[in-house]
């Protein structure tokens, strides 16, 4: 719907719908790769509670909210090169048989 709109960029991850939603990292990760895939451009929201702040767990949290966007964009980076890879190997075929 933004995209329509020509609305160029979205925040997704926030803290309050993280929290009063129960979005989980795998989730806003899943959201982030779809509006990539619509050509938005995205804010991602990444941080910790307080209760994580306090316990010491900053970096870890930080980084599992982090490592679940990254791998839904490596995973389409990955799916694209296969895709090439077969795409060559098909004409590779396509000339030997010509």
């Amino acid at each position: 719907m933004l995209a329509n709109l020509g609305v160029p960029w979205v925040i997704l991850g926030h803290s309050e719908r993280r929290a009063l939603l129960n979005e989980t990292n795998e989730f806003v990760g899943d959201k982030v790769a779809y509006a990539l895939s619509q050509g938005l451009k995205v804010i991602a929201c990444v941080g910790e509670t307080l209760e994580q702040r306090e316990a010491g767990t900053t970096m870890e949290v930080v980084a599992a909210q982090t490592k679940a966007i990254a791998g839904k964009e490596e995973k389409k980076a990955q799916a694209e090169r296969d895709k090439m890879l077969q795409m060559q190997v098909l004409h590779s075929s396509f000339q030997l048989l010509v």
